[in-house]
């Protein structure tokens, strides 16, 4: 695992001040490589082959062809392609996965990453093309920034790196509205102008003579092709997870298991005891202050003698340390409470282990959120209810009650087509048109293959709303920060091959969530584990507003943000009716959703812009733009019934 950076130009000092920056990625080891027409730096991790062969930038040489790769990752199945290109005629010097994915790029070109398992951020400089090679793993696992003026082309592992350059940036509105709808800013956005995320899934090319970028997906998830022999597909489940535990767990270091008292967690944990993949498993788990907790339930697997656990505490007064992270750590707004237990068990875990393997994937692959089953029910609902008594229905309703969640829900059920019941799901609160306009395009790409509303949601939050820039990045930002790598069994990309054969009626289910794994592990572990709510690392950011201690604090911050000068006539309009709100004392969930994300925006643009000269880019509302009111710190629009 390491930090990687580089341009489109010679300057040493300066890509050693971008891997000054990202040191925290990489303590072992530092390297640079430059010629006149590109600078490479690199920190390192090492994790295989911890030996200097290992060292990056890393030269590789072939039939008189010359390529240097700068790589954050880890390719599980490397040793297989090692193979194959063995009998091909490469050569090799090191046992690491980097000299492995190199030499792959020197016998199939881009097309390499398709033979890939893993999680990867990589550029290869192909010195007798004249060309960069970047890409991005499919489920994006491991990220990657760059920027780019038509001129200059700059990328780095994260946004820190790229804002060492003396750089004109501008806030981008678009992103920020993002950002307060989602609570992330996702690809290809980040917060500036001109500064973009690569997409998980995409490689780009980039000239350097002629200075061009070709960007391309190079991975699309398969259609929905369902199979109904439950009892083989438990049995395809099983097998993947064990193999994909199998290629992840580490020869050289020590690792752990991230225990959250979950399905997927304890699915891992259970399959690494009962088929004795190593002899002691260390397990790490949190208490957190104001949540119950069901650690003390998850080790019922049998086997326990092999299990080594070590629980943790995580507490309000833990906060201003943690706070202090997340300002350091988030180099640009992410405002989801994920981080906050992982920066702090990945802490006190990092003395123990150098790997940890997490349960991220589950819930994506088989409907595990709340989220999924309200679509699922939506759509049984517009499927056997007459449109007519639903019409009836939805005017009863808002009648009653004129809510913004009300309107949500006429939306969704009297909506016009599947297409148009997903948009209106993911309308709440602040819907800007430059949410819609992400929302639409990438809605209608999944539906193709989806072909049903419940599992166009899920693959949504699979290919671009809860993975990749949302909890992958928490994860992998706040376990980067300590130097801890983070691997993931259930996000091995042949588990979204499996997905699609799972019908819905074995993954979805009225009543609970994640049916198709709750049933494939009834017989496995307690039922205080199959048949609990779902549980993960989540700290409730609502303690600190509500701390005498804190929140005070947190409310200066809040207030700060309107004289920064950094939003526009619509995000002040929002942040005014939040502002309001919070002095009549609403204190719902939706409205301190709303007040966490705008002091997260603060407190980032205090960190990190404070050495920048930065300007607002104006957004142009569109004619379609929608006239709607703001109201209690939500915008309401009518529905026609």
């Amino acid at each position: 695992m390491c930090g990687i950076s580089g341009f489109n130009w010679k300057n040493r000092r300066m890509v050693n001040r971008m891997n000054e920056r990202l040191k925290h990625r990489g303590p072992d080891g530092r390297g640079v490589y430059a010629d006149r027409k590109v600078t490479l730096g690199s920190t390192r991790l090492a994790i295989v082959d911890r030996s200097e062969k290992g060292s990056q930038p890393m030269t590789y040489g072939h039939k008189g062809r010359e390529a240097v790769i700068i790589y954050n990752g880890e390719i599980y199945n490397f040793n297989d392609i090692r193979q194959a290109l063995m009998e091909k005629g490469h050569v090799f010097v090191s046992d690491t996965d980097t000299e492995v994915v190199v030499a792959s790029y020197a016998e199939w070109g881009p097309d390499c990453v398709k033979k890939f398992n893993g999680m990867w951020a990589f550029a290869i400089y192909d010195k007798e093309k004249g060309t960069l090679f970047l890409s991005r793993d499919r489920l994006g696992q491991k990220p990657l920034y760059y920027y780019f003026d038509k001129e200059r082309f700059i990328f780095s592992s994260e946004l820190k790196g790229i804002m060492e350059h003396p750089l004109d940036l501008k806030m981008n509105a678009e992103a920020v509205d993002l950002f307060l709808h989602f609570g992330f800013i996702p690809s290809p956005y980040s917060v500036f102008d001109r500064i973009f995320k690569l997409e998980p899934r995409q490689n780009i090319i980039f000239d350097l003579k002629r200075i061009t970028i070709k960007k391309y997906y190079y991975y699309t998830a398969p259609s929905v092709n369902p199979s109904y022999d439950k009892k083989r597909l438990f049995n395809e489940t099983d097998a993947l997870l064990r193999d994909a535990i199998g290629l992840r767990l580490p020869s050289e270091v020590p690792f752990g298991v991230f225990l959250s008292g979950g399905l997927d967690s304890s699915y891992i944990v259970s399959t690494i005891v009962r088929h004795k993949l190593v002899d002691v498993l260390h397990t790490f788990s949190l208490e957190v202050e104001g949540r119950r907790n069901e650690t003390k339930d998850i080790i019922s697997f049998g086997g326990e003698s092999r299990i080594s656990r070590h629980t943790y505490s995580l507490a309000e007064k833990n906060a201003e340390q943690l706070l202090e992270q997340y300002t350091r750590v988030f180099d640009e707004p992410y405002a989801l409470s994920g981080p906050f237990p992982r920066l702090w068990l990945s802490q006190l875990a990092k003395s123990r282990i150098s790997v940890a393997l997490t349960g991220e994937g589950g819930d994506e692959l088989f409907a595990g959120y709340p989220k999924h089953r309200t679509m699922y029910r939506m759509a049984m609902v517009r499927k056997f209810v007459p449109r007519w008594l639903l019409k009836i229905a939805c005017v009863v309703m808002l009648k009653i009650k004129k809510t913004t969640a009300s309107h949500r829900i006429a939306g969704m059920l009297l909506a016009k087509d599947d297409l148009n019941l997903c948009m209106e799901f993911y309308r709440s609160g602040y819907y800007p048109w430059a949410v819609r306009k992400y929302l639409k395009k990438r809605i209608r790409q999944v539906y193709e293959g989806a072909n049903d509303p419940a599992e166009t949601v899920l693959r949504m939050d699979m290919l671009y709303l809860t993975n990749a820039d949302n909890l992958l990045q928490g994860l992998d930002k706040a376990s980067m920060a300590h130097s801890l790598e983070a691997r993931c069994p259930f996000l091995d990309y042949r588990f979204i091959d499996l997905a699609a054969k799972v019908p819905m009626r074995y993954k979805f289910s009225l009543l609970r969530t994640k049916s198709f794994l709750r049933d494939l592990l009834r017989e496995r572990l307690p039922k205080t584990v199959t048949a609990m709510r779902k549980q993960g690392f989540v700290f409730d950011t609502n303690l600190l507003l509500a701390s005498k201690k804190y929140g005070e604090k947190l409310r200066k911050n809040f207030d700060k943000l309107i004289g920064a000068g950094i939003l526009n006539e619509r995000q002040r309009e929002l942040y005014m009716a939040v502002s309001s709100d919070v002095a009549k004392g609403r204190n719902d969930n939706a409205m301190l959703a709303y007040y966490w994300r705008f002091i997260v925006l603060q407190l980032w643009h205090e960190r990190w812009c404070a050495g920048h000269k930065l300007r607002r880019r104006a957004v142009r509302k569109p004619a379609s733009e929608p006239n709607n009111r703001m109201s209690l710190g939500v915008i309401v629009q009518t529905v026609k019934v």
